[in-house]
């Protein structure tokens, strides 16, 4: 187990220092990116990722060529397991990110109410901050392309819950 271990770790320090950044992003279900400069499309078709002896689904596809972006998608039901994902070569140990959108409140919401996000960000692996935003306002950055833009800059972005809430006045 020890052995085990120590190769892991090795091999987590190595992905590190060839400068190869996971993320979360949102999407249905879950998203690891990394970036991979000069991986082919070929490199990805076996990707592979485990968990104490569990196999993951997951299913990696190159988003740009030219940055390297990798986009491996994960069933959500795998959120917050800890794993060792093998990709185009690559031994990366991963945490699978909260899928984007958890259950929305039962009971929907009242009059004059709406969804909020309530969200934890990190910045290249380590607490940056936290906070709420209307859902309508998250699917916004999401649809700019901001929670993308911001893990090619090491933060990264995940909702830790939904919940009925005032609506903003009209002139935020």
């Amino acid at each position: 187990m020890k052995k085990w271990f120590s190769f892991v770790m090795v091999m987590a320090v190595i992905a590190t220092v060839l400068g190869v950044n996971v993320g979360a992003a949102s999407a249905a279900g879950s998203r690891i990116v990394l970036y991979l400069p000069g991986v082919t499309p070929q490199q990805l078709k076996n990707a592979h990722m485990s968990s104490s002896g569990t196999d993951v689904p997951v299913e990696c596809v190159l988003k740009d060529a030219e940055t390297g972006k990798v986009v491996c998608r994960v069933p959500g039901k795998y959120a917050g397991l800890d794993g060792v994902l093998r990709v185009a070569g690559q031994v990366i140990m991963a945490k699978v990110p909260q899928p984007k959108e958890p259950d929305a409140p039962a009971t929907g919401c009242g009059e004059g109410e709406v969804l909020w996000h309530s969200w934890i960000s990190y910045f290249k692996g380590e607490f940056f901050q936290n906070g709420e935003m209307t859902v309508e306002e998250w699917d916004k950055l999401e649809s700019n392309g901001y929670f993308d833009d911001s893990a090619e800059d090491g933060q990264t972005w995940t909702i830790t819950g939904t919940y009925c809430g005032p609506s903003l006045p009209d002139d935020y």
